[in-house]
């Protein structure tokens, strides 16, 4: 009988041991398989975050890049601009006056013409400038552009019919003063094609930057 007993509660010691072996296997697994989520979840998130990234910086590329595709840009390393030049238009620089001239045909040397679209540096006060370019100007109107985060005068009006050289022309200026200095923009038109480059004129005004 006593060996019975003895017998009987060895096998139930070894049942015990067999259970508990496949709980604790259990348990094992499970938390195997909880940190294996963890880390997947954690690679997935830095996955994520390395493509935000990329994406923000390549956002970021775009946004200072204001040329158009198939525009030349030209700088001037003296007075810190730069400005872009439209496809298949000609271009000429004129030192004495500080400007760059942009036409759709070529710029004659010898003329006063500095092209149909020119941006200049001016070394004068901003308010100056302003009411020099208003003068003998008719039909003037005067507004506020913000472009770049600059803030630019724009200043349209229509030369006299009695102007010896550009009778009846309509005119569009945008002014800026920046770093001590102004800097104008100006595009020159008939009125019968004034609009067929308006559009152009406010493209080269987005591509100016300064250092």
């Amino acid at each position: 009988m006593l060996k019975n007993k003895k017998l009987l509660t060895a096998l139930a010691i070894i049942l015990l041991l067999i259970v508990g072996y496949f709980v604790y296997m259990l348990m094992t697994d499970s938390k195997k398989d909880s940190s294996l989520d963890e880390v997947q979840d954690t690679q997935q998130t830095e996955d994520d975050d390395s493509e935000n990234t990329s994406t923000e910086d390549e956002t970021e590329v775009e946004e200072k890049s204001r040329i158009p595709e198939g525009w030349l840009e030209q700088e001037s390393a003296v007075f810190g601009y730069k400005i872009g030049v439209p496809d298949k238009w000609y271009y000429r620089f004129f030192s004495q006056t500080q400007m760059i001239g942009m036409d759709p045909h070529p710029i004659p040397e010898a003329s006063e013409y500095a092209g149909m679209i020119s941006f200049v540096v001016i070394d004068r006060p901003y308010d100056q400038v302003i009411s020099e370019t208003k003068t003998g100007l008719e039909n003037v109107s005067e507004t506020e552009q913000i472009v770049n985060s600059l803030s630019w005068t724009r200043i349209e009006g229509v030369i006299p019919e009695e102007d010896v050289f550009y009778p009846g022309q309509m005119m569009t200026h945008a002014i800026v003063f920046h770093n001590s200095k102004s800097y104008k923009l100006t595009y020159m038109s008939s009125k019968e094609s004034y609009n067929d480059n308006l559009q152009t004129f406010n493209d080269v005004l987005e591509t100016i930057s300064f250092n």
